[in-house]
């Protein structure tokens, strides 16, 4: 593996841990998409959505994409030095 790979696994893993860690930052990005299609087809014919909660509860942060950022950079860190 190259310095430069490692450099790249480090920063879309750092990416994917703050994703995961900052609660709404993925739904409010989802959010901010469709309200400008909304504003481009006004006339579309769907349902309201309520994205930010399942029932009446609010979705949490998403674990997963933080530990798939850590395992990301823990597999790129053994395959820089294991060279």
């Amino acid at each position: 593996m190259q310095p430069q790979q490692m450099i790249t696994a480090l920063v879309i893993g750092s990416v994917l841990i703050a994703v995961g860690l900052i609660p709404g930052l993925l739904s409010g990005l989802a959010e901010r998409i469709q309200n400008s299609l909304d504003e481009l087809f006004p006339f579309s014919a769907r349902e309201p959505r309520y994205r930010n909660t399942y029932g009446s509860r609010p979705i949490p942060g998403q674990i997963w994409l933080a530990v798939l950022g850590m395992a990301l950079i823990m597999i790129s860190i053994f395959a820089y030095f294991s060279n």
